[in-house]
């Protein structure tokens, strides 16, 4: 049996974390953060961890409460070993004032079997409340 080539690997990793962002986010296909979010995965987001798909699906329904329209595109994608990293941008409406906002994160996924497994993101949380409050960014660091 032929082992599987490294770099065939790597490029099925970066095509998970890609259809993650644009199933889930772009097209609101909420089954599949049980198909790519591992049972037992963890999502590091700043001070807090989403655990587990079930977690993660609250997590995508308060953000959709708060935001609509999302638009998430990747700006640059890295992957080596069973690590994938993507730079990504964003627009979303806020849905309490009517704004358009734009930002941009980092998330770095680690992939077991097709399955996101642990996943870290930061994201320009400054920006976003900018955008919404009308105040400077530096107000919110």
């Amino acid at each position: 049996m032929d082992a599987v080539r490294p770099e065939l690997t790597t490029e099925a990793n970066k095509k998970i974390v890609v259809r993650w962002f644009d199933e889930i986010w772009n097209r609101g296909r909420r089954e599949t953060i049980y198909e790519l979010f591992g049972a037992d995965a963890d999502l590091h987001d700043g001070g807090f961890t989403i655990h587990g798909p079930g977690e993660f699906e609250r997590f995508y329904d308060k953000i959709c409460s708060v935001f609509s329209e999302h638009r998430f595109a990747a700006v640059v994608v890295l992957a080596e070993g069973d690590l994938v990293s993507i730079h990504w941008s964003a627009t979303c409406r806020h849905t309490e004032s009517g704004k358009d906002v734009e930002f941009t994160g980092t998330s770095v996924a680690r992939i077991e079997n097709g399955q996101v497994i642990e996943a870290w993101q930061d994201w320009d949380k400054a920006r976003v409340e900018a955008q919404i409050s009308g105040k400077s960014a530096a107000s919110f660091i």
